[in-house]
């Protein structure tokens, strides 16, 4: 029950991304018309969808106590989902038209791609699915509205449109004590073992990371373990193996050590520790198997005495197994009510502000900390919706909430703060938070991959003005300011989610997101199911052909694709047939993908296309046909020489990632590409110097940019024309393979490319001997 009563609330942000699709569309009025019943077919759908939106605030209310109401809103989800992909069908049509009619391209072949093949007319595709699934099932559930008392803006939701102030480590109170007892264990305290294990014990929320990762930071521990520190996230899986890498990694600060025989790890590994001085955190641990703590243990004792291991974990079985002799672990009790009215007053008011002059919320604010049960985590998070809200009346909803109770009887079973928290989102953040469930819990991931991802499903909201990567941005910052993304302990330039934030989550996106990380059967995946992801470390694609029970994927990821050796090919010639849908397809780091067939052009609707690390030769051209793609990585595949000659075709490619790939020279057309804005590497091949100058149309480029074969230009006057004094780029690098015999040419090729004066970094290289031109500045580097 509560799975659907909390995956509902999103949908208000569904619809009106529906709706923005529906109202004012040039390309649909163009499309049908003259066609007057699909016109009539699109605006009835369009008149049901604003009758829902009204309804949906009540139905969220009335679905915790009423079973068909949310029996309502789950059904509704699902044909919200239908309509979307249909009016996805409709947008990408309009675009095939447009781009094959300017090329003079057989329009025919391409549509084909976008229906079932059951049909043979576009039309009746629209008209059928609209007659006799989409409209009839909105009509009876908007038909069901008094059957089931269902109200039109009946309640109000938390707007909390301002930002709390992001949380920094410092945020900490009644932890003092505790912190200093373990600090000086780290440094002085080595109770006659060569190694020695502190464990932190507590229940989820209680502040065990959090204390760890202020200990971690501790400036006279980092002095006391100046040789080797490394922060390892452990949570559900305990696999020795993958543990021993990860620590191999971080202290040779390499991607890949390049070894699978778990005996040769563990021999370099000790190697690497052999009489130095470490401290590592385990942060996190569930399982309770001894025998695989001895295995790590044995590895570890060839280092020299004092190093020391930080274990964070909920069993005080498990800190019982790491610890040795006498030892006893910290546990950490709840705050007392004092020291959680401060958290709670840091996050609900802004810095500096008064109390006296808000009597009337203390006390509200002060029971609403006891329900809380004086836990930091929980604490923080209702005071950072509560943020900036000054009307009592919402402070006391908020504390007569039956949420409470629900979670008092356990009838659900995550914190009523975090489900307070999410209900007091803005809208548009709702369906943005849920995708993240995508990824299994303690998955970090950086936020410009994740604002493009939430871009390809269509969760960015258009703003008049904005680039939609600055939209996605904003909202990435919503979710970490209010607590819901956090940065990953293991590096800083990365975010990931609490484990009870991932709790929620995955009772937001409910059965329409899965992910299979060793924990979920495959079994559990539904018709329903649009977003998926897999953990190929944990688990190969043997069950693969459960999948065929989920025909509408939006999503599929593969992740750790690096960790077996799979028949890609296969996987995506099914995705293809099964899921024709399919907006996102990322399988980075599959370093056994060698090639992709040529029907990956039958993924219309694909926005989003990562093969990073992967061994692919080539690509296909049918890729040039997916003409909705923005987002296309292809970084470190080290085994590709050149891209598709029709690339430039994509007119909706916004993001075109080559780094570090062998590319020989550029395809013709680039300058078609007109609304790129980011490009990593423009690479001018032995005959191909003057197509520099199609840098000149690619008006919108920004960020980072590496020009290199600077020495096939023949003509300055095609370097003049690539007009790089017009693109906002913020670093520049430049390589050729200059030579004194011609150094006025060189000097005169690089004068040329005068950049916009915000350049913050140059990278000059290959011009030993030649004299830079004055706009080279101070801002270089060989």
């Amino acid at each position: 029950m509560a799975e659907a009563m909390i995956g509902s609330a999103f949908l208000n942000a569904l619809v009106k991304i529906l709706l923005d699709k529906l109202v004012s569309h040039e390309a649909i009025t163009n499309l049908f018309e003259g066609k007057n019943p699909i016109i009539n077919l699109l605006n009835e759908l369009k008149i049901r969808l604003l009758s829902v939106d009204g309804l949906l605030d009540d139905a969220e209310e009335k679905q915790i106590d009423h079973l068909k109401v949310r029996i309502w809103l789950d059904e509704l989800k699902g044909v919200i989902y239908e309509a979307d992909e249909l009016m996805g069908m409709v947008n990408t049509k309009a675009l095939v038209l447009k781009v094959e009619g300017e090329s003079g391209s057989n329009v025919s072949m391409v549509l084909t791609k976008l229906i079932p093949t059951s049909f043979h007319s576009f039309d009746r595709v629209i008209k059928l699915e609209m007659e006799a699934n989409i409209l009839p099932i909105l009509n009876l559930l908007v038909g069901r509205k008094d059957e089931l008392g269902l109200k039109v803006g009946l309640h109000n939701r938390c707007h909390n449109t301002l930002l709390a102030p992001l949380v920094q480590q410092s945020d900490v109170r009644g932890r003092d004590s505790v912190k200093e007892t373990i600090v000086n264990s780290l440094i002085y305290d080595a109770g006659g073992h060569n190694l020695f294990v502190i464990a932190i014990v507590g229940i989820g929320g209680i502040g065990k990371t959090t204390l760890a990762q202020l200990i971690y930071d501790e400036p006279r521990v980092k002095e006391h373990f100046n040789e080797l520190k490394a922060w390892i996230t452990v949570s559900n899986d305990f696999d020795v193996l993958k543990i021993m890498k990860l620590i191999f990694l971080k202290l040779i600060s390499q991607r890949d050590c390049g070894i699978e025989e778990p005996k040769e790890l563990q021999f370099r590994l000790k190697e690497v520790l052999t009489r130095k001085k470490f401290l590592f955190v385990f942060d996190d641990v569930w399982n309770e198997d001894p025998i695989k703590w001895n295995v790590l243990k044995s590895t570890f004792m060839s280092a020299t005495y004092g190093s020391k291991i930080i274990v964070t974990t909920r069993s005080i079985h498990i800190a019982n197994i790491f610890m040795t002799g006498a030892q006893q672990p910290h546990y950490l009790s709840e705050l007392s009510e004092e020291d959680c009215w401060q958290i709670f007053t840091k996050h609900a008011f802004d810095d500096g502000e008064d109390l006296s002059a808000y009597l009337d919320f203390q006390g509200i604010g002060k029971e609403i900390v006891k329900r809380c049960g004086c836990l930091p985590l929980a604490v923080k998070y209702i005071g950072v919706a509560l943020h900036s809200e000054r009307n009592p009346r919402k402070w006391e909803n908020v504390l007569e909430s039956n949420m409470w109770e629900l979670y008092d009887t356990q009838r659900i079973h995550i914190l009523p703060t975090l489900w307070l928290s999410y209900r007091c989102l803005p809208s548009y953040l709702k369906p943005c938070f849920a995708f993240c469930s995508v990824f299994p819990k303690d998955y970090s991931f950086n936020k410009k991959e994740m604002v493009l991802l939430l871009m390809a499903e269509g969760f960015l909201q258009p703003e008049i003005g904005t680039k939609m990567e600055e939209v996605g941005e904003k909202y990435f910052d919503g979710l970490v300011s209010r607590l819901l993304l956090q940065r990953s302990s293991e590096n800083e330039s990365n975010f990931n989610m609490h484990d009870l934030v991932h709790d929620l989550a995955m009772y937001v996106s409910s059965e329409f997101c899965f992910c299979s990380d060793g924990h979920r059967n495959f079994s559990n995946l539904t018709s329903k199911t649009r977003y998926f992801s897999h953990d190929l470390a944990i688990e190969g694609l043997e069950k693969f052909e459960d999948l065929s029970k989920s025909k509408r994927l939006r999503t599929f990821i593969a992740l750790n694709a690096f960790s077996r050796k799979i028949d890609y090919m296969k996987l995506v010639e099914k995705l293809v047939t099964r899921n024709i849908y399919l907006r996102v397809l990322s399988i980075s780091e599959a370093y056994f993908v060698e090639e992709l067939p040529s029907s990956i052009g039958n993924l219309q609707h694909l926005r989003y296309l990562n093969l990073s690390w992967s061994r692919v030769t080539k690509l296909p051209d049918s890729i040039c046909t997916i003409y909705n793609l923005e987002t296309l990585v292809l970084s470190n595949c080290h085994n590709l020489s050149c891209l598709p000659p029709k690339i430039g075709n994509l007119i909706k490619l916004l993001h075109l990632d080559i780094r570090n790939s062998p590319l020989k020279e550029m395809p013709d057309n680039m300058c078609k590409l007109i609304d790129l804005e980011s490009l990593s590497d423009f690479v001018l091949g032995n005959d191909g110097g003057s197509n520099v100058k199609e840098l000149g149309e690619l008006r919108r480029l920004h960020g980072r940019l590496r020009i290199s074969g600077l020495q096939n230009v023949k003509n300055v006057n095609d370097v003049l024309e690539a007009k790089l004094s017009t693109k906002s780029l913020s670093e520049l690098a430049l390589e050729g393979k200059g030579s004194t015999n011609d150094s006025n040419h060189e000097k005169s090729v690089l004068d040329a490319l005068q950049p916009h004066t915000n350049l913050s970094k140059i990278t000059i290289s290959g011009y030993q001997g030649t004299s830079f031109p004055q706009w080279v500045g101070n801002h270089y580097s060989l």
